[in-house]
């Protein structure tokens, strides 16, 4: 989430996005925001 490098969020992003959970959705919406 607060990591330098694009390419670690990008990558958790995906994976995140793999998940059927809410949290992951509110994690993912974290990480396109800043």
């Amino acid at each position: 989430k607060h990591h330098r490098s694009r390419e670690v969020r990008k990558k958790a992003a995906f994976w995140l996005g793999q998940k059927n959970d809410p949290r992951a959705l509110e994690a993912i919406a974290d990480i396109l925001k800043n």
